[in-house]
């Protein structure tokens, strides 16, 4: 329960730093700023691997909503095709997918008696 707990934190706080760098940039900035491209990505990857030690059918218990496959799969994608990592998917992970990964993370560390506040 710990490690999952350690798991679920690293992911949460993988999607603040995100949101963080992203603060205030619309595609076109982002497409241009290969640094926050670069730390984007990371984190990306970080939170799936994060999400595929903690288990995916774990996660999915209580989110069968969120494709934690496909969360997890960014983190191969991101790690083995780096060549081909597309910024305008990762773009659309960061726009779209990220504050719905915040809540379902925030969901699942409930059931394990973790706090973790969801940004508004």
């Amino acid at each position: 329960m710990k490690e999952q707990a350690v798991y679920l934190l690293t992911m949460y706080d993988c999607i603040q730093r995100i949101e963080e760098y992203t603060a205030g940039l619309q595609l076109a900035a982002f497409l241009e700023d290969q640094k926050t491209q670069d730390a984007v990505i990371r984190n990306i990857e970080v939170i799936g691997q994060a999400a595929k030690d903690f288990g995916i059918e774990d996660l999915a218990q209580d989110r069968p909503d969120v494709p934690w496959k496909q969360v997890a799969g960014m983190r191969n994608i991101i790690a083995h095709e780096y060549l081909g990592i597309d910024m305008m998917i990762t773009w659309q992970v960061v726009d779209e997918h990220l504050p719905v990964l915040e809540t379902a993370i925030a969901d699942v560390a409930k059931r394990i008696g973790v706090n973790i506040p969801v940004s508004s």
